[in-house]
């Protein structure tokens, strides 16, 4: 569907992962970053294993994943509430910013604030 309207203006609903209707939002980071944060907060993992779960345990997609690192790595969110991500991936290569490529490592923070800018 997301091949279809990238934009996500349809409805879908998945009670199978116990979330409602989806696709009701623009912005799929509200609701994707809370099931993300609680899995692996105050962790330290690569970028594979994170959308590992995000694909297999969750309605969202890898794009999505994506668009929540990029917010809660960027400066328009609380220091506290931001994840860490190595400038090098696990292979020694630099990493290109706001892509998070297979030996991305990723640290996410003890405590989320829970505010949205």
């Amino acid at each position: 569907m997301w091949s279809i309207d990238p934009e996500g203006q349809f409805k879908f609903s998945d009670k199978t992962s116990g979330q409602t209707v989806l696709f009701d939002l623009e912005d799929q980071t509200e609701l994707l970053w809370p099931l993300v944060y609680e899995q692996f907060k105050g962790r330290t993992v690569l970028a594979e294993q994170v959308q590992q779960f995000v694909e297999d345990k969750t309605s969202f997609l890898g794009k999505h994943m994506r668009t929540a690192f990029q917010e809660y790595e960027g400066m328009f969110v609380p220091e506290s509430d931001r994840i860490k991500v190595g400038e090098y991936k696990a292979d020694g290569k630099k990493r290109r910013p706001k892509s998070y490529p297979e030996g991305t490592v990723i640290t996410f923070p003890d405590k989320w604030s829970r505010i949205r800018y």
